[in-house]
């Protein structure tokens, strides 16, 4: 069963609640009609604020989550950098790879390469032998993200 959008569902209800303030006692525009015309533009309006508070709220956690993605890769990056000259360009073209197929595929269909680079990613990050203490410390920070 598709769920019905939420805007539909509040054009439906504004357009009943108009029928219903138009119709209901005829033609003459009665204090009735007035009333259940400004009851019903005024419980639209406070469905539509709700609605798009709840849009933005959405839109929110989206941008925070890209916020926490996007810092995590640039840590992995400049961290990489403790390792040499070698690691720093394989971690960039697995960070690369990641974020471009990111990008080729539509929301729905993410699931098809976005794990798999990102699975890559982590494995190349964990066979990486650490030569000193600092690099080390480096690889376990890497691990983290």
């Amino acid at each position: 069963m598709r769920k019905i959008s939420i805007y539909i569902k509040l054009g439906i209800s504004f357009v009943v609640s108009l029928l219903l303030a138009f119709f209901i006692i005829g033609n003459d525009t009665s204090e009735f009609v007035k009333i259940i015309l400004s009851v019903a533009s005024f419980l639209f309006g406070i469905l539509i604020a709700f609605s798009i508070a709840n849009r933005h709220a959405r839109l929110n956690a989206i941008k925070e989550s890209f916020k926490k993605q996007d810092a995590a890769l640039l840590s992995i990056y400049f961290l990489s950098k403790t390792f040499g000259k070698a690691i720093i360009t394989k971690t960039k073209d697995k960070i690369d790879k990641l974020l471009i197929s990111q990008l080729d595929y539509t929301l729905e269909d993410i699931s098809m390469s976005a794990p798999q680079k990102l699975k890559e990613l982590y494995l190349f990050l964990e066979k990486i032998v650490p030569k000193t203490e600092v690099q080390r410390e480096t690889k376990d920070k890497i691990l983290v993200f």
